[in-house]
């Protein structure tokens, strides 16, 4: 039990290869970068309270998986999700980026709801993302980072606000 913890410190269980869950009050709503780095055997975690994600936070987290919603969501770090096991995101909350590589190498990601007031997805944010097999309608989208769906099943975009698209979106 972690009481009344309003928010998780940097590295604060970097690497800790035996924690399989973790359940954070509701009162924090911040977890610091790479709080959970490596944590391979991670499974569970409830963090649909938590407003903001620093950067690499659950990156390597590969027991990490199911159903992500983060309904209050203000900001999100780069590399938090890379290499976990989420297979849909149904709720990001109000952000308006994605920032880099955030989602890179979830090959089991097969679907995600966008918030309408995004405006920009970073440098690899889906790469190798292969079960993202959907049609996206970006509404507010103005750009779209380099390699960012590269090697997704991506199969339409729809952004009538797309200024700026990035080298190899699409390939593969």
């Amino acid at each position: 039990n972690l009481g009344s913890l309003t928010s998780i410190s940097k590295w604060f269980a970097r690497s800790c290869e035996n924690l399989t869950e973790v359940l954070l009050p509701s009162v924090c709503t911040e977890i610091g970068e790479q709080s959970f780095f490596s944590c391979k055997s991670l499974s569970k975690i409830n963090i649909e309270h938590v407003t903001n994600i620093g950067n690499t936070v659950f990156m390597g987290c590969s027991s990490l998986g199911g159903e992500l919603s983060l309904p209050n969501l203000k900001t999100l770090g780069i590399n938090v999700f890379q290499n976990t096991s989420i297979t849909t995101v149904t709720h990001l909350g109000d952000i308006e980026s994605i920032g880099e590589h955030v989602f890179n190498g979830c090959s089991l990601l097969s679907f995600v709801e966008f918030p309408n007031n995004l405006k920009s997805i970073g440098r690899s944010a889906f790469y190798n993302c292969r079960a993202l097999n959907m049609e996206l309608s970006l509404p507010e989208l103005s750009v779209l980072g380099p390699y960012s769906f590269q090697n997704s099943g991506i199969t339409k975009i729809t952004s009538p606000k797309l200024e700026t698209i990035g080298e190899s979106v699409f390939y593969g």
